[in-house]
């Protein structure tokens, strides 16, 4: 039973392979190549390329060889899709005539036939004859550029290089080809003199070389060198970075014209000027960056490349100038023992050299060179003082060539200096109120507190002479003054009435009324000061708070720049020129103010700030020395005694909380023989001493 099973299975399966078999798809070879590119001739040594194209019945990608018929066969190519060209180079080395043959293969490395021949001709290349005798000038002079040309022809037509054989050793490099029995011109120059033979030779772009041409005889002569230029002419001393002309000439024996070139001794050669006749001067223009003696020597060439001896030197001394002495540096005025301070200074070189810059800071100490900066630059260094005293800040400047200025005058700065009193009670009678001005070298004291109209001066702050007991104008005090056209000037105030008169004196004995009624309105703690070769008078009180601006270039006539300026108004202000502006301080304007502003017209107000570092305060003073403003005393809702100071308005630097003078209020300062004075006041009680710092 079971065999009868196994045989059934056997014939089933036998009956399927049989069928599966008829099934299956037999393989077509591709068709027979056309060879559908290529050439028919050509030299040995040179690739062709042949194109070659069949199909495959069913579809399959192809790859073709060639048979070129010489004994070599290429590869098979590259599959390619199904008719598509291939393309295949090959080179025969031997003439002859070749059937090149294509032949295909499948994917299944099923092979077509070989298609029909494609015939090529290879003939071998012959080179070219040997070119013409070439042709140029007969004679020339040594190192002079000589053009040369000549030709070749090519038995099969073929583009030709040439080259040359100058007879010196040298030979050219090859032309670019030409077309055979086409001219090449090549040039040369020969070095020494003498006869030579140049020959040429050609060579096809198979590169099949022919013999050389017969030779063209050139005789080279030697040239003469030109003559040493004369000594050059020219400045014999200058400064650094300035330009100076040098001139010289020479003569060439052969006629030639000729150029020149300088040498200036500090390492620089000019480039050559232009070619001129020979004899013909030529200048030159030069500077030098470094001090020093140098010698300046020109040297000439003629056309032919020919160059003359240096000439004799010509000696230039270029001297450095000093720096400039820098300015007085810039720094605070006041300070404390053991606390660095920031000191400024430029200085310029006439050179433009860059410059160093170094401090004497007054207490035997003197600080090292900075680094060099361009010449204008500003440098900051710093200091410390061990022990109290004035000390005076000098700068000194050194370019970078070693040369030192002088040293600048000194910036004063006093380390913790106290206030010194004068007097405990000077000549006048203690007052607040008053008024002083600096003027024929002395300090002035005009009126006051109670009422005064006596005037006193004293050329030392100790010693005082009254000049009046009553001057023509009333008594009074809160009044202004100020010093203009040579004339101690008195301007409003309060005699028990507000004021608005105007009074001069020349010698503070003798009073002249400019003016009864000025054209503001009468006031009293208004400040003025001289600015733009006018008197200014600036807010006050004339029964309400003023913030106008007047002024009067004779104390007669009186304009009013703005009637409302932008500082709030408000009186027991100062005021100073600073800058070249007029500057407002402070003051009541209903609250006690500690604002600062400018102008520089008296119309137009800038705040510098709205919150100056010393308290709001009224009936205080300020001054200007050392390059600063600075605010002393006053009211802020105390008396003070503290001192600051700016310079910018802006900033501003507490000198001392504490001045030795007892705090107080409507007292005056000047600045006087260097020192700023504090004169009266009122600190409790009026009083009539005298301070001075520092």
């Amino acid at each position: 039973m079971v065999n009868r099973f196994l045989k059934t299975a056997l014939v089933l399966l036998s009956t399927a392979l049989v069928l599966y078999t008829g099934c299956k798809k037999k393989n077509t070879k591709p068709d027979k190549p056309v060879i559908t590119a290529g050439v028919s001739s050509g030299r040995v040594n040179v690739s062709y390329e042949f194109s070659a194209t069949t199909t495959d019945p069913d579809g399959d990608s192809i790859s073709i060889r060639f048979d070129w018929n010489d004994g070599d066969t290429s590869d098979w190519s590259n599959y390619v899709v199904n008719g598509e060209t291939i393309k295949v180079s090959h080179i025969w080395q031997d003439s002859g005539t070749y059937s090149v043959r294509a032949q295909a293969r499948d994917k299944k490395e099923a092979t077509s036939d070989w298609s029909e021949p494609f015939t090529i001709t290879i003939i071998a290349n012959q080179p070219p004859n040997p070119p013409a005798t070439p042709s140029g000038p007969t004679t020339a002079f040594k190192d002079s550029l000589c053009s040369f040309k000549t030709g070749a022809t090519d038995p099969d037509g073929d583009s030709v290089a040439i080259r040359f054989d100058w007879g010196d050793g040298d030979t050219s490099d090859w032309s670019p080809l030409v077309a055979s029995a086409e001219t090449v011109s090549l040039s040369h120059s020969w070095q020494t003199g003498g006869t030579y033979a140049i020959r040429a030779q050609g060579k096809d772009k198979y590169n099949a070389v022919s013999n050389w041409s017969g030779p063209f005889e050139i005789t080279i002569i030697a040239n003469r060198a030109p003559n040493p230029p004369a000594t050059p002419t020219g400045p014999s001393q200058g400064r650094k970075d300035s330009v100076y002309t040098f001139s010289t000439v020479t003569t060439d024996p052969d006629g030639d014209a000729v150029c020149y070139r300088f040498a200036f001794g500090d390492g620089d050669t000019s480039d050559w000027t232009i070619w001129v006749q020979s004899g013909t001067p030529a200048t030159i223009t030069h500077s030098y960056q470094n001090s020093g003696t140098y010698s300046v020597k020109a040297q000439a060439k003629d056309v032919n490349e020919v160059l003359s001896s240096w000439s004799n030197s010509h000696q230039i001394v270029i001297t450095n100038f000093l720096p400039d002495t820098p300015g007085t540096p810039s720094g605070p005025s006041a300070g404390f023992r053991d606390t660095s301070y920031n000191f400024s200074v430029s200085a310029t070189d006439p050179d433009g050299d860059s410059v160093a810059i170094r401090f004497a800071w007054g207490d035997g100490d003197t600080s090292n060179w900075s680094v060099y900066v361009p010449s204008g630059q500003t440098v900051t260094m710093n200091h410390s003082w061990r022990d109290s005293g004035i000390y005076y800040v000098k700068a000194q400047a050194k370019d970078k060539e070693g040369s030192v200025s002088s040293w600048s005058s000194g910036h004063q700065i006093a380390i913790e200096i106290p206030w010194r009193l004068a007097t405990s009670s000077a000549g006048w009678s203690p007052r607040y109120g008053h008024t002083s001005v600096v003027f024929d070298n002395k300090i002035w004291v005009l009126g006051g507190y109670d009422y005064r109209n006596d005037v006193w001066y004293s050329s030392d702050g100790v010693n005082w002479t009254r000049a009046t007991a009553n001057a023509g104008w009333s008594p009074r005090y809160v009044h202004t003054s100020v010093v203009f056209d040579n004339k101690i000037w008195i301007l409003g105030g309060d005699d028990g009435s507000r004021r608005n008169d105007v009074w001069y004196s020349s010698d503070g004995v003798n009073w002249t009324r400019a003016t009864a009624n000025a054209g503001w309105s009468p006031r009293y703690q208004h400040t003025s000061v001289v600015f733009d070769n006018k008197i200014w008078v600036l807010g006050g009180h004339d029964g309400s708070r003023r913030n106008d601006v007047w002024y009067s270039s004779d104390g007669v006539n009186w304009t009013r720049a703005t009637a409302n300026a932008d500082w709030s108004p408000r009186y027991g202000h100062t005021s100073v020129v600073f800058d070249n502006k007029i500057w407002v301080l402070g003051g009541d304007d209903g609250s006690r103010r500690n604002d600062v502003w400018y102008s520089s017209d008296g119309v137009n107000w800038t705040r510098a700030t709205d919150n100056a570092g010393w308290s709001p305060r009224y009936v205080h003073t300020s001054v200007v020395f050392d390059n600063k403003i600075w605010i002393l005393g006053g009211d802020d809702g105390s008396n003070r005694n503290d001192v600051w100071y700016s310079s910018d308005g802006v900033n501003w630097t507490r000198a001392t909380a504490n001045a030795g003078w007892s705090p107080r209020n409507a007292h005056t300062s000047v600045v006087f023989n260097n020192k700023i004075w504090i004169l009266g006041g009122y600190d409790g009680s009026r009083c009539n001493d005298v301070w001075y710092w520092p």
